[in-house]
């Protein structure tokens, strides 16, 4: 499928995935966004669904395109914001835990989430997460649990002893979940 046979609004998606526009790519947008019958409604659930509002408000205040409704611009605006305030407070945890992490003599590697936000968009802000996620040696994982439980993360599942010993030679992944409900998978590295 070419990209024009897709609906405007998913073509406008497509536009608005990246970090920088070129004018070529702003001109684009202008233009989808002056046909007849353009469903907002849609791009902002396909948005929220694929995780891009934030690059979508980003990109549409940065092309300043009259034709965008008030209440999208408002809409988009107080979402952005929002995610602003969780993205920052996820990279201030996320310090602290490989600070607390450090400490107690376990490497860890973060990644996706701030770390993936900085390097790919060079914001925090335009890139959308709702937990972090750290590597940690095999040999590390019961160890890094505790660190997580002494700074108020519990398990989401219990696992057995014979469960538990399974996983180096799986992959591990555990998950822990903060007293605010916010999910940390820690996954370990062979």
């Amino acid at each position: 499928m070419f990209i024009s046979e897709l609906r405007p609004e998913d073509q406008l998606l497509i536009c608005i995935a990246r970090r920088d526009l070129d004018e070529s790519t702003a001109q684009s947008i202008r233009g989808l966004l002056n046909r007849n019958g353009f469903d907002w409604e849609y791009v902002l659930a396909r948005a929220t669904s694929h995780g891009v509002a934030a690059l979508l408000a980003h990109h549409l205040q940065s092309i300043k395109c009259e034709v965008v409704p008030d209440s999208v611009l408002l809409q988009l605006q107080t979402e952005n914001q929002q995610n602003s305030e969780r993205c920052l407070w996820l990279a201030g945890e996320l310090a602290r835990l490989t600070a607390a992490m450090q400490k107690a003599g376990i490497p860890c590697i973060p990644f996706k989430g701030p770390t993936l936000a900085i390097t790919a968009y060079r914001d925090l802000g335009l890139r959308q997460f709702t937990d972090l996620d750290l590597f940690v040696h095999t040999r590390d994982v019961a160890r890094a649990k505790e660190v997580l439980a002494r700074l108020g993360f519990k398990p989401v599942r219990n696992l057995s002893s014979a469960r538990e010993a399974a996983f180096p030679h799986c992959g591990h992944r555990a998950v822990v979940r903060a007293r605010r409900a916010r999910a940390l998978p820690v996954a370990a590295r062979h």
